[in-house]
């Protein structure tokens, strides 16, 4: 494997001072803006949300899910994650905008990866959901961009982007949705040691790490567009597909990954 000598300097000189990652700050529907819930909250003297669609979890320092984790619950939505006490009203067809921050920077810039946008319906209140009958259909995904002359073996990637804009990103709610109460698992991946899982099947202990949180939203109006099939999170990946092991840090790459092949099942066609 041939690396960057600068990101393993890099990463050397992060590991004194890294102690966490990310998780979501805010929301944003229908010109509403939501706290989102803060699992470092008490530790750092704020007060949990009263109410809030983003979902629960105990994940302090917003780290991150191993490949070992992805068929357990706590891939659905984050560490112990439930769902939030209220949906956010929004219409379909409008956006969903969500921002990123913790410790001073939305998400660590070296973590290099796609973002992609899941959908899932609740068939009833989501705060009553149970995270493991929920099934995901795949409403977007972006992943590499382009070249990066600051990580020339890496490149910008889609999480390069979230950073750049502050942490935030829309996520466009269906054209068309059938009203009713639905989650949007919003994720990230970072692919920095993805190379780690090259060979060791799945559900190794280290590789690609994942980053989801959910939103739970009230789809409201006459649409038709319904919802069916759908894959449950913990079946969405094992952590040995080509786009979980990839060694992004090959200067022979010259930080270009135009046929990154995503991991997870492909786009709902009716998400636009």
């Amino acid at each position: 494997m041939l690396f960057q000598a600068s990101f393993l300097v890099l990463l050397s000189s992060l590991a004194s001072v890294t102690l966490g990652h990310s998780f979501l700050e805010k929301v944003w529907a229908n010109g509403m803006e939501y706290k989102a819930w803060d699992p470092n909250a008490g530790a750092e003297g704020t007060p949990y949300p009263g109410n809030t669609p983003s979902w629960f979890t105990t994940n302090k320092g917003g780290n991150p899910l191993k490949p070992n984790t992805f068929n357990t619950r706590d891939i659905v939505c984050a560490l112990n994650s439930s769902p939030g006490n209220i949906s956010a009203p929004i219409n379909a067809g409008s956006t969903l905008t969500v921002k990123w921050w913790m410790g001073g920077q939305p998400f660590p810039p070296t973590h290099w990866g796609p973002v992609v946008n899941y959908i899932a319906a609740c068939n009833g209140a989501c705060s009553k959901a149970n995270p493991l009958d929920l099934k995901f259909l795949k409403l977007d995904q972006k992943g590499w961009e382009r070249t990066n002359t600051s990580y020339p073996a890496e490149g910008y990637w889609a999480t390069n982007e979230l950073v750049d804009n502050n942490g935030t990103w829309p996520i466009k709610i269906p054209e068309g949705l059938k009203a009713g109460e639905y989650v949007v698992r919003h994720e990230l991946i970072a692919l920095h040691v993805a190379f780690e899982a090259q060979g060791k099947g799945p559900y190794y202990t280290d590789g690609a790490e994942s980053y989801p949180q959910c939103v739970s939203v009230k789809v409201g109006g006459t649409g038709t567009r319904v919802i069916t099939g759908g894959v449950a999170a913990a079946a969405l990946y094992k952590g040995d597909e080509p786009g979980m092991t990839i060694n992004i840090h090959d200067s022979a790459s010259g930080g270009a990954y135009p046929n990154y092949e995503f991991p997870g099942p492909a786009v709902w066609p009716l998400a636009g």
